[in-house]
């Protein structure tokens, strides 16, 4: 299978790409920032994520891409609607217009956060920050556009200090 992930040297993309390959998946890594052997790819422009997809015919899109520091999105709400909104539906644009299926990642930072249990799909969102925010504006328009090739998933990932990263599956909800 061929998959093209966004925000490949992200902390998720660094992960999962190296996974993906020793398993067989032919990846064709994109980032905003340069990448070593990837294709830089800007996603808050749509021609140039609709030509990349064009040119690289996918077999899925595991959009990974996002301004994840909670600090600059406060101070830059403006970069962080455009990253997070903006260029996660321009991607999902792009794969509706091809016919490409999309995997969307998600985050717990649509909630307020103040639930001792893991959260679910059934909660209801309740951002305390522009990053929750930007990204739950997301959630809601894929309502809008969503074809059935669009997958949205929640993804806890904790980083510990000079030990790696720790992924952990929350849960995973098709069509939201």
């Amino acid at each position: 299978m061929k998959i093209l992930v966004t925000g490949s040297a992200g902390m998720l993309g660094s992960t999962l790409c190296p996974i993906l390959t020793q398993r067989g998946q032919e990846v064709i890594a994109t980032d905003f920032a340069q990448i070593h052997d990837g294709i830089h790819l800007d996603v808050t422009d749509y021609t140039q994520v609709d030509e990349i997809v064009g040119k690289t015919r996918p077999d899925i899109v595991m959009h990974l891409a996002a301004e994840t520091d909670v600090d600059k999105c406060e101070r830059e709400p403006d970069h962080a609607f455009l990253m997070n909104t903006i260029g996660t539906q321009n991607v999902a644009y792009v794969c509706q217009k091809r016919n490409v299926t999309m995997a969307y990642i998600s985050t717990t930072g649509v909630f307020y956060g103040d639930k001792f249990e893991p959260y679910t799909e059934f909660d209801p969102p309740n951002p305390i920050n522009v990053y929750g925010r930007s990204k739950l504006e997301v959630k809601r328009s894929f309502k809008v556009f969503s074809n059935g090739t669009t997958s949205l998933g929640r993804l806890d990932v904790w980083r510990w200090p000079n030990k790696g990263q720790k992924i952990h599956w929350q849960n995973n909800k098709t069509n939201e």
